[in-house]
């Protein structure tokens, strides 16, 4: 018997771990979200900002660029070792999300380069502080308060051990230790694991035809495994998503993860 049951189970509360969370819960879903830290935001909270690609920054600041540009840059400097597909959905809905941060209040600098020969796509947070290191824990804690007030439930230092799937192969629970080291089990419709970047999962086999990969060691973006959830509702940018829960590792852009391909 499962010590706690839910329809979605989010494993780490970086800010992709929290976007899926938020977007899940707006989409209806209950959601819990186990990080085995006993804060969110990981390693992120030492960041500055999102990547994105034709927002209303770039245009004010006169900024050219455009996705086909970055998305050829992007693949010609990983030596077109990812998949294309990821990185064009990334970059395309990459604009929406800065807007979907901007409704929970998040606020920005404007749009930056990275380093000399990149394009003006780094968004930095703005604080109180000035541009600096950590703004990136701003944009947290905004989506940690509204994650909160969706009714998302945190179960902090507890870390994710193994999705557990049934004997047809779909999504059942979660296995879990909490921080006395003792295991709990949350059973759940689907999951999502949400750890830091795996470098060269592209190189990794799948493990079944319904398991993808891709390699984003330089890309700012959140890697996952996904379980998808059909939300009770979708945004006009959503396509409806299969009711077969399948398990699925890509590197997406904060709550895209949660979306169909």
């Amino acid at each position: 018997m499962a010590d706690f049951e839910t329809q979605i189970v989010v494993i780490a509360g970086g800010p992709a771990g929290l976007s899926a969370a938020v977007q899940a819960a707006e989409d209806g879903a209950d959601v819990i979200l186990i990080e085995k830290n006993a804060a969110v935001g990981g390693a992120a909270n030492m960041g500055m900002g999102p990547l994105a690609i034709g927002t209303k920054y770039q245009q004010r600041q006169m900024i050219d660029v455009t996705v086909e540009k970055c998305l050829k840059m992007f693949m010609e400097y990983t030596h077109y070792n990812i998949d294309g597909r990821l990185v064009k959905r990334y970059f395309d809905q990459s604009a929406e999300t800065i807007e979907w941060l901007e409704d929970m209040g998040v606020e920005f600098e404007g749009a930056f380069k990275y380093f000399t020969k990149s394009e003006a796509t780094w968004h930095i947070v703005k604080t109180d502080q000035g541009i600096g290191p950590r703004a990136a824990s701003f944009m947290n804690k905004a989506l940690f308060a509204r994650a909160q007030e969706l009714g998302v439930e945190f179960m902090l230092e507890t870390a994710g051990k193994k999705i557990l799937k049934d004997d047809e192969g779909k999504v059942c629970g979660v296995l879990a230790v909490d921080k006395d080291g003792k295991e709990i089990t949350i059973a759940c419709m689907a999951a999502a694991a949400v750890p830091a970047p795996i470098r060269n999962s592209s190189r990794r086999r799948p493990d079944s035809h319904s398991e993808k990969t891709c390699s984003t060691s330089r890309f700012r973006a959140m890697s996952a495994t996904a379980s998808r959830w059909p939300g009770k509702r979708a945004r006009p940018s959503f396509r409806s998503v299969s009711s077969r829960r399948r398990t699925l590792k890509a590197s997406m852009n904060f709550r895209q993860l949660y979306r169909t391909f």
